[in-house]
């Protein structure tokens, strides 16, 4: 029998696809996550099997800002060895309609590239509206519940030419820019500055002092832009630090400090 593995990209992924396995007949043999988020920070040394040092130095960065208590080498080296010492005949990943999602196949389609796998993949802006998890698109796989992922086996293809050719010049394109961001503009996977997300960020602050929790909530709720929770607060540091937010309490941790639009 062959032995099929599934590869969710995060840890909420893997989990939705194990328990999907485990209790609602899911076909497969196990999942595991691909975890890093290539649409911010250096990538430039990431082509093929290397940029490690790269991508823990700019996490490491990150970690200081943010006081998350990240060990990003012990991450890294963790999760790359789950991809290392992957067997399997048949890999089938399961891909967002996201920035995040399509970077990460095409880093996971050149690490993987030594390896003879047979490829799937479940793209999920294939899938129709009457499959949808809540009434609109899944830009993650994390958004259905594991109840509902069988159904969406019924999407599995082979990953064809095209696809392969389409994420491993998408990945190489956004690898020689090295931007410090990368967005999902309309099927176009884009590069942006570092001040990109400045004017969407102020635009979600009020004029009273609120919870910077409530700000980044109200903020990766707000659409425009499908970011991370530390991509908004890795900004509100560098904005107050640009004297445009004005803040109260202690930085160092996300739930001590308060933020505010910065009265002129």
């Amino acid at each position: 029998m062959r032995k099929n593995i599934h590869i969710g990209y995060g840890d909420s992924a893997k989990g939705c696809l194990l328990e999907a396995i485990q209790d609602h007949g899911l076909p497969g043999d196990g999942a595991i996550p691909s975890r890093d988020d290539f649409t911010q920070g250096p990538i430039s040394e990431c082509l093929g099997s290397g940029g490690l040092q790269q991508r823990i130095a700019y996490w490491e960065s990150v970690d200081k800002v943010l006081g998350f208590r990240f060990d990003a080498k012990n991450f890294y080296n963790n999760s790359l060895k789950i991809l290392d010492d992957l067997e399997a005949d048949e890999i089938t990943i399961w891909v967002g309609d996201s920035c995040h999602d399509i970077l990460a196949t095409g880093w996971l389609l050149s690490y993987l590239e030594h390896k003879d796998f047979s490829w799937f993949v479940v793209n999920l802006a294939d899938v129709e509206p009457k499959d949808y998890p809540q009434e609109m698109p899944a830009v993650n796989l994390a958004m259905y519940t594991p109840n509902q992922i069988p159904k969406l086996f019924e999407y599995r293809n082979p990953l064809s030419l095209i696809d392969r050719e389409y994420f491993a010049t998408t990945w190489q394109k956004a690898c020689f820019e090295n931007s410090h961001y990368r967005i999902k503009k309309g099927n176009e996977i884009v590069s942006v500055d570092e001040d990109y997300f400045d004017e969407y960020i102020l635009s979600n602050l009020q004029l009273e002092f609120e919870p910077t929790t409530t700000v980044i909530g109200r903020i990766l709720r707000d659409g425009r832009h499908r970011i991370s929770d530390t991509t908004v607060e890795w900004n509100i540091k560098k904005l107050i630090n640009k004297n445009l937010i004005e803040y109260e309490g202690d930085l160092k941790s996300t739930k001590a400090y308060s933020i505010r639009s910065k009265m002129l």
